[in-house]
């Protein structure tokens, strides 16, 4: 969890508002097929809470144009502002 891009993620990068439980959802299924343990999730579920504030939003974000030339993740955005954000896929 110290992959911090926060000052690559801007407001115009985010694309769709998210709680964490549709977040962790694919992790979710990754964890009834046995492909990764539940403490992985939980460990990195609790780190992301720590790091909210009440009021504070949950934002999936995505950076390129092109499906195979395009990364993306999560961002946590603080009276309107990117506060932190973290990379989770590179196409």
């Amino acid at each position: 969890m110290n992959d911090d891009w926060t000052d690559l993620v801007k407001r115009e990068l985010l694309t769709r508002r998210v709680t964490l439980d549709e977040y962790f959802a694919e992790y979710m299924e990754l964890v009834r097929r046995g492909r990764i343990a539940q403490s992985v999730v939980d460990r990195s579920r609790a780190q992301l809470e720590e790091r909210a504030q009440v009021g504070d939003e949950w934002w999936e974000w995505v950076m390129g144009t092109e499906p195979l030339m395009q990364m993306g993740g999560l961002a946590l955005l603080r009276d309107g502002d990117v506060v932190w954000a973290r990379n989770d896929w590179i196409s």
